[in-house]
């Protein structure tokens, strides 16, 4: 863990952290960072060693430990008067893997930790400084309680996962400390960076490490404007769909909240205006226990007879809880972004009992891809031998169809191909890639294994054969995610068939 890495080098300057803090020095906070290490370690040497001592506790409570007792036997582990101290606890990194103690923060000023770390999150600090400030506020221990509350404490947490701009430390944050007090913040940052660059998938992917009770960040206010100009636009529309298209037409109206609550209110509002057909907005990013309290809510309030649309519905595996249960039409874009947007799940099938979901056989076109013509471009990527090794692969992937190679040829095939074009990024740093590309080879061996175009009755799969699984090209990504329309249709027909 990079962490472990870096304490062996800095720990001396993380423990010098604490200890500035629990002094109350008045140093300006960019000082420490600048200062001197040589002249630390001979001038205050055995001063750091008596106070060293006093501010690692030799009762460090593991965190972990601490959270697999909380609910059994909490207080055979936690002192009565403190309970509610332990219980609250926010980070990463448990005190005893760095030698520090839960109990770091507790004799610290309120005062000079607002002045110093309001003035370090506004710095641009170097790659060890910023490391050095993640173990120190990332390591699980109690919040200080001297001139400061424990909301502006974490309130530091949050702004420093913002400001370092790490969407894996954030998501990893986030999973384990669910119930974190600036939890929306960051959900909302880590969701919409991936909504904005129309990865739904990866924006999804964070409400499943929190709790169902999602706020959303806007002011109360504002957020009622909004859905006032959302109501008075409906309204309008109704009435001049009526008036130029009458009953040729059937207007939808279209559901915001912030709550269950609210979206039923709203749903009431839009029934008085005269729709009979509904679709609740803003799904896309809820979990299904979420949409289910919604569309609940709605329901609820309005007749029997009144159709409820779901827009953006992405929960393939969910969609048989909600057909004939209160939800009459869904539409999702889902099953094909998945072919070419997703890392993992590119193509789906119906087992009958489930979706099983598989993945792509990446072969890049090298001159089709920017990234790969600038490798060829600067000298990095030998053309010649990247086109071989491409069509070399293209052409044991087909053999293997045929049943003419193993799947381990086949592989090792791949693995070449992969491990050129990767060439560049692995003389910077050949673990990673060598990592990335036993991923890659673990996902794709059920897919090679399990031969899932061969058993799809859909005609994309029975005319395209082993190309839909290839991921390369535009044409064979949007085949790929035709057939996952195609599949996941047939299973919503299948759904409203058994209904009927």
């Amino acid at each position: 863990m990079k962490i472990s890495k870096l304490l062996n080098k800095k720990n001396y300057f993380i423990i010098l952290f604490f200890i500035f803090f629990t002094t109350s020095l008045a140093n300006e906070p960019v000082d420490i960072w600048n200062i001197d290490k040589s002249k630390i370690e001979t001038e205050q040497e055995n001063q750091y060693d008596s106070e060293i001592s006093n501010e690692i506790s030799e009762q460090a409570v593991s965190i972990y430990d601490l959270n697999n007792q909380k609910n059994n036997n909490q207080n055979s582990v936690l002192q009565e008067d403190n309970i509610e101290d332990k219980m609250s606890l926010y980070g990463l990194y448990d005190p005893d893997e760095n030698n520090l103690s839960i109990e770091m923060w507790k004799n610290s000023e309120g005062e000079e930790i607002k002045k110093i770390f309001n003035k370090i999150i506004t710095q641009n600090l170097s790659k060890d400084a910023t490391d050095i400030l993640e173990i120190a506020l990332l390591t699980n221990s109690n919040a200080p309680n001297k001139n400061i509350t424990r909301e502006e404490f974490y309130n530091f947490q949050k702004n420093f996962l913002l400001k370092k701009n790490d969407l894996s430390l954030i998501k990893l944050f986030l999973e384990k400390n669910p119930d974190f007090l600036g939890k929306d913040d960051l959900i909302n940052y880590y969701s919409n960076h991936y909504l904005s660059e129309a990865n739904i998938e990866k924006s999804c992917e964070i409400f499943d490490f929190v709790d169902t009770e999602f706020e959303i960040s806007f002011d109360d206010q504002e957020v009622k404007r909004r859905q006032q100009i959302t109501l008075e636009n409906a309204a309008e529309f109704i009435e001049k769909a009526n008036k130029r298209i009458g009953n040729h037409f059937t207007p939808v109206g279209v559901i915001h909240g912030w709550t269950p609550k609210t979206m039923a209110e709203a749903a009431e509002k839009l029934i008085k205006m005269g729709y009979k057909y509904v679709a609740l907005g803003g799904m896309v990013p809820l979990k299904a226990d979420q949409i289910k309290s919604a569309l609940n809510a709605v329901r609820s309030v309005i007749p029997k007879e009144t159709e409820v649309h779901i827009l953006g519905f992405a929960k393939a595996d969910q969609v048989h809880e909600f057909i004939g249960n209160g939800l009459n039409s869904i539409d999702t874009t889902s099953p094909l972004l998945r072919a070419f947007k997703d890392s993992r799940t590119n193509y789906f099938t119906w087992t009958g009992e489930n979706f099983e979901y598989f993945t792509a056989i990446r072969i890049p076109q090298v001159l089709s891809s920017n990234p790969l013509k600038k490798m060829v471009q600067s000298g990095q990527l030998e053309l010649e031998k990247a086109v071989k090794l491409e069509k070399q692969a293209i052409k044991e992937v087909r053999a293997f169809d045929k049943g003419e190679t193993t799947t381990k040829n086949t592989l090792e095939v791949l693995r070449d191909y992969w491990a050129l074009i990767n060439a560049d990024k692995a003389k910077a740093d050949p673990t990673k890639v060598n990592k990335e590309i036993q991923v890659l080879t673990s996902r794709i061996e059920p897919t090679l294994k399990k031969q899932p175009w061969k058993y799809c009755k859909c005609k994309i799969c029975q005319q395209a054969g082993v190309e839909v699984i290839i991921f390369r090209g535009n044409n064979r990504n949007r085949r790929r995610g035709m057939h996952n329309l195609s599949v996941y249709g047939d299973r919503v027909r299948e759904l409203k068939g058994e209904l009927r």
